[in-house]
């Protein structure tokens, strides 16, 4: 039996996170026509784009040349950390591209000793800051 196409299973992976083509396309900085291209095997993507398909759709690049592999994980998550989860599953795909970044960011201030100090990371904590009303 033959083994399906990559463009099949960026078809596949992309309907199963309900992204549309445009959204896609979108994520990834080129046009729906290029994302068709791919997914019916007119083009297939260069290495760089799998890479970031694989990210948009939260698989592993493997999967486009050897298919999904179930690896059954037992994990238990703090409050914070299912928090975390929740807000992130709500965020578009280009919101979540976005707030990848800026974690990436913070992370990379950290590791280099530096502390994050990205202004318009302190003007949108300090701008979303609500006062808390008593009674």
């Amino acid at each position: 039996m033959a083994q399906p196409s990559i463009g099949s299973r960026i078809t596949s992976l992309r309907q199963q996170a309900g992204i549309t083509q445009g959204a896609l396309a979108k994520a990834l900085g080129v046009s729906r026509v290029t994302v068709t291209f791919w997914e019916t095997d007119r083009n297939t993507p260069p290495s760089q784009e799998l890479l970031r398909i694989a990210e948009v759709l939260g698989v592993p690049v493997e999967v486009f040349l050897h298919g999904m592999v179930s690896i059954s994980l037992q994990q238990t998550l703090t409050v914070d950390e299912a928090a975390l989860l929740d807000m992130y599953r709500a965020f578009s795909v280009v919101e979540r591209i976005g707030m990848l970044q800026v974690a990436g960011r913070v992370l990379q201030a950290r590791e280099s000793g530096h502390p994050a100090t990205d202004g318009r990371i302190r003007r949108a904590r300090a701008s979303s800051a609500k006062p808390i009303k008593t009674k």
